[in-house]
């Protein structure tokens, strides 16, 4: 609850992405892993050029 938490977001409204009316929870599933992935990748990455300079 750091930063106002709940109290700053309470009032807001948040678009979800819908097809005919019904939230995509498939895209949004794909989307989530996507942005997991290359996270990961970019962390992968960092930790690899982190130990070369070390050796």
């Amino acid at each position: 609850m750091k930063l106002g938490g709940w109290n700053i977001v309470k009032d807001k409204h948040i678009a979800l992405p819908s097809v005919e009316g019904n939230i995509a929870l498939g895209f949004m599933e794909n989307f989530v892993k996507t942005i997991s992935k290359l996270a990961i990748k970019d962390v992968t990455q960092y930790t690899n050029n982190h130990i070369e300079l070390t050796k």
